[in-house]
C-alpha cells in the first residue's frame, strides 16, 4: 500500500483553487502568477519567501499563498476512520504598509484572500481524502490578521517576515477517510 499525505493531499487541492481562481485574480491584479503552496515549519517557509523574492523569475508566483504549517499531529485508532488531524493554514497576500484596515478588507481581503480561503475550504470538502463532505461541515477556526509586516517602527518584532501581508489563518479539524488515504502499490510485473 502507497500512503497520501496530507502535505500531498493539500497541494492537489491549491492546484484546484489555482486552476479555479487564477483568471478572476489576475483580473483583479495582472502581475498575480500563481496561487503558491509552501508547507514546512514556519521558519522554513519564510526562508523559501525569501528565496523566491530573489529571483526575478519567482517573484510574482510568491502571493497569494497558502501555507500548511507542520508539525500536523494526527489522532488515530478510531474505528472507521484514518485519522483525525488538525491542520494550521495561512492564506496571505502582499499589501501595503501605509493601508489602514478599511483599505486592507477592500484591496486584499474581499477581492483575493477570501476567495483563495472559500475556495480551498470548498476543495477541501470535495476531496475523497477527507470527509467533511461540505464546507459548512468543517470545524474550524479563521482569524482575519490585518497586517502581517516587518519588523515594528518601535524596533519590536511585530512581524517576521520579509514582506507587508495581510492574511486569514485557518485552524481546521478534519477526519482522513481510511479508504482514500492508503492506496494499493501498482507494480509492472511481466
Amino acid at each position: 500500500m502507497e500512503r497520501r499525505y496530507i502535505v500531498e493531499i493539500m497541494a492537489d487541492i491549491v492546484l484546484q483553487v489555482q486552476s479555479k481562481l487564477l483568471s478572476t485574480l489576475q483580473a483583479y491584479e495582472p502581475t498575480i502568477e500563481a496561487v503558491n503552496y509552501l508547507f514546512g515549519h514556519p521558519v522554513e517557509i519564510l526562508e523559501t519567501l525569501r528565496q523566491m523574492s530573489e529571483a526575478p523569475t519567482l517573484e510574482f508566483k510568491r502571493y497569494p499563498l497558502v501555507a500548511l504549517f507542520t508539525d500536523i499531529e494526527e489522532h488515530k485508532g478510531r474505528k472507521g476512520i484514518y485519522s483525525t488531524a488538525e491542520l494550521t493554514l495561512l492564506v496571505v497576500h502582499h499589501t501595503q504598509p501605509e493601508y489602514k484596515a478599511a483599505e486592507r478588507l477592500v484591496k486584499n481581503f474581499k477581492p483575493v484572500i477570501h476567495p483563495v480561503v472559500d475556495a480551498l475550504l470548498d476543495g477541501i470538502a470535495d476531496s475523497p481524502y477527507f470527509m467533511e463532505l461540505e464546507k459548512e461541515m468543517i470545524e474550524r477556526t479563521e482569524t482575519d490578521q490585518y497586517y502581517i509586516g516587518r519588523q515594528g517602527t518601535a524596533g519590536g518584532e511585530a512581524n517576521t517576515t520579509n514582506d507587508y501581508l495581510d492574511g486569514t489563518r485557518i485552524v481546521a479539524n478534519l477526519t482522513v477517510n481510511p479508504s482514500c488515504i492508503l492506496k494499493p502499490l501498482i507494480t509492472n510485473i511481466s
